[in-house]
């Protein structure tokens, strides 16, 4: 999280965490390794949030070719529900 990896790692990491969780026989310890192969997790999951937000401006462009205001509007619906997600009380609009 602190910039020393990317989601690569990061993903391979979670992996191999959950695999040994599974094979865990002590149910704290296998806590414990699903626990940290869900931060492990993060980078990688973030990178798939800012990419699908890209994913969607891409669709806009594809569609509506040039068309600034179209991907202006898909950007505010995106930021709307990043507010509604951060912090309810900006409710959507």
């Amino acid at each position: 999280m602190n910039g020393e990896t990317n989601y690569h790692p990061a993903r391979n990491l979670a992996g191999e965490l959950q695999d040994r969780a599974r094979g865990e026989t002590d149910p704290f310890k296998a806590r414990f390794d699903r626990t940290i192969a869900q931060i492990a997790a993060i980078p990688h999951v973030k990178f798939h949030g800012l990419w699908v937000t890209d994913f969607g401006i891409s669709l806009i462009n594809r569609r509506y070719p040039g068309d600034q205001e179209a991907i202006t509007a898909e950007r505010h619906v995106q930021i709307q529900l990043i507010r509604e997600v951060l912090n309810p009380k900006y409710g959507h609009r």
